[in-house]
């Protein structure tokens, strides 16, 4: 078969092509995303039970959406200056993980 450049295997799942290097990142770096994840607030007060950063009002899916679609990071870093790299980089692969 053909597959996207490039290709990688890694705990015998397969990733191909750029869309998938986020992906890949994060399987090689699961044990921190599942513990950043681990820290994510989920209340049926706050947005409707919309995963949250601890301490907030700001959904992940906003966050890593808007860098999906292109928006600045430096913008979002100044707009949200309690945010992490970790959690930018993190929210993006959680809505590519979990899209709503």
């Amino acid at each position: 078969g053909v597959f996207g450049v490039p290709t990688f295997i890694v705990n015998g799942e397969l990733f191909w092509g750029n869309d998938r290097l986020i992906l890949l990142h994060h399987c090689l770096d699961s044990d921190r995303f599942e513990a950043w994840k681990s820290r994510l607030v989920s209340n049926p007060d706050i947005l409707g039970g919309e995963i949250v950063f601890p301490d907030s009002r700001l959904s992940v899916q906003r966050i890593g959406g808007s860098l999906e679609r292109g928006e600045s990071l430096e913008i979002l870093r100044k707009d949200y200056p309690y945010l992490t790299d970790e959690d930018f980089n993190f929210a993006r692969i959680y809505v590519k993980a979990y899209p709503i």
